[in-house]
Order: structure tokens, then C-alpha cells, then sequence
């Protein structure tokens, strides 16, 4: 697979603290295929980032921004998506079981 000009995450990787993402708007995050089980996005700008194929059970997106995200076919078993900006994201095929959102 030739580089990206994404910023990648090896899929071997996996519960970390993601809260520190690119200070560039123009970068982009490509997670797909990660295992990012648990990891925490807490707050995270997450804009165009791509989660395609992911494992992203019990991961936290409090507050995040995702907009326009791609989420194909990504694992969000139990996640945490309280606050979180999922405007125009791709959640197609996504595995949205136990996902905990609260009600204003």
C-alpha cells in the first residue's frame, strides 16, 4: 500500500488515549481497520477522519467532532457518543449495538 497524505494508525494498535488530534484541519485521520477497542476520543476534532473497517467497541466519542467521518462497516459495539458531531458522517454497514446515547 503506497503512503497517504493521511495521518495513519497501524490496525495492530490498540486502547490508547486519542484525545490529541492533528492541530491542522487539513490533515486527516485514517484509522480504517484499526483496533482501536476502548480507546478514547473524548472531545477529539475528528473531522473527515476514516474509521472504515474499524474496531471501535467500547471506544468514547464524548463531544467529539465527526463530521463527514467515515464509519463504514466500523465496529461501535457499546461505544460512547454523548455530544458527539456526527454531521454527514458514513455510518453504512457500521455495527451500532448498545451504542450509549443520552436523551436531552
Amino acid at each position: 500500500m503506497e503512503p497517504t497524505s493521511q495521518s495513519q494508525v497501524s490496525p495492530s494498535q490498540s486502547t490508547h488515549d486519542m484525545k490529541q488530534a492533528p492541530a491542522d484541519p487539513t490533515t486527516r485521520m485514517n484509522f480504517e481497520g484499526a483496533n482501536l477497542e476502548g480507546a478514547n476520543f473524548d472531545g477529539a476534532n475528528l473531522e473527515g477522519a476514516n474509521f472504515e473497517g474499524a474496531n471501535l467497541e467500547r471506544a468514547i466519542f464524548e463531544g467529539a467532532n465527526l463530521e463527514g467521518a467515515n464509519f463504514e462497516e466500523a465496529n461501535l459495539t457499546n461505544a460512547r457518543i454523548e455530544g458527539a458531531n456526527f454531521t454527514g458522517a458514513n455510518l453504512t454497514n457500521a455495527i451500532l449495538e448498545g451504542v450509549g446515547m443520552l436523551a436531552d
